[in-house]
């Protein structure tokens, strides 16, 4: 769990994964970072460096949606968030400073100039290595078969349980497509009615 650190330096310490962390912002690189100091980092031995994190972008247009799902991955050991965006812009900004593993992106981002299906097809052309996830309110396995064409490597619903979730990320970190359980399989060439 995300619980205080006793003696962390300053308010807002935590502990995530193993490590005292303080939101102070996140790291350009941690596979070139070496245990030395940072602003807000403890290296304990025997816990988990930031290069073992999975690191996640959370891309929604809703800010309290954002704040949820962040509390909820960074509660779980081994995920670290290290931005969030409201739109494609800010996302392709963030991803200019950070290095992110998981990008998670809802489809509706309700910025009208581009929907999360062309962010993903984005990011799947400029960030070779990100694996997007769709974290949706919508179930139409239409939606699911779109967002796995334009590169998506999961696809789960906001009425999905956490623990799924969590499970579907580090499946998804390790090379593997996920779908949320309560999702129909896309079909790709669907029969036709009769």
């Amino acid at each position: 769990g995300q619980d205080a650190v006793p003696g962390a330096v300053g308010e807002g310490a935590a502990c995530i994964g193993g490590l005292s962390v303080r939101n102070q912002g996140a790291y350009k690189d941690s596979r070139h970072t070496k245990k030395k100091s940072h602003p807000g980092v403890r290296w304990p031995s025997g816990t988990v460096t930031l290069r073992a994190m999975i690191r996640v972008l959370l891309i929604d247009d809703h800010a309290i949606v954002r704040e949820g799902f962040k509390r909820l991955i960074e509660s779980s050991p081994g995920f670290l968030v290290v931005a969030e965006a409201r739109n494609a812009d800010e996302a392709l900004s963030a991803l200019e400073r950070v290095s992110a593993d998981i990008a998670v992106v809802d489809i509706s981002l309700g910025d009208g100039a581009s929907s999360g299906l062309d962010l993903i097809a984005l990011l799947r052309d400029l960030m070779h290595g990100l694996r997007c996830v769709v974290l949706s309110m919508h179930d139409d396995s239409g939606l699911v078969l779109r967002a796995l064409e334009q590169g998506a490597r999961g696809y789960f619903t906001k009425a999905v349980a956490a623990d799924e979730l969590l499970d579907g990320l580090r499946r998804i970190a390790a090379g593997e497509v996920v779908l949320s359980s309560d999702l129909a399989p896309p079909v790709s060439n669907p029969a036709p009615l009769l």
